[in-house]
């Protein structure tokens, strides 16, 4: 479950790349991760701004290039869903 501002857009980019049998690996832990982030941080949000998902992507303590790129991944994942409107 998730309960930021952002959780209904999150929901719903779940579901469809699920339904369209996109492997969507590890981006479940890292979306929850962004999740709890947002309820802490941007508790009134819902509009993902550059702001959000820098300061997202640069909180985390592992210095692993791979775990960076998830993060990034997360967030392009997220922005491209909502850029599309759908």
């Amino acid at each position: 479950m998730f309960y930021s501002g952002f959780a209904p857009t999150i929901e719903e980019m779940l579901l469809l790349k699920h339904r369209a049998g996109v492997q969507m690996k590890f981006i479940g832990y890292f979306l929850e991760d962004f999740d709890q982030f947002c309820v802490a941080h941007y508790p009134n949000e819902s509009i993902l701004t550059k702001e959000i998902g820098e300061n997202w992507i640069h909180n985390s303590e592992s210095t692993s290039f791979f775990h960076m790129a998830r993060r990034v991944q997360t967030v392009v994942h997220l922005g491209s869903y909502r850029a599309l409107g759908l």
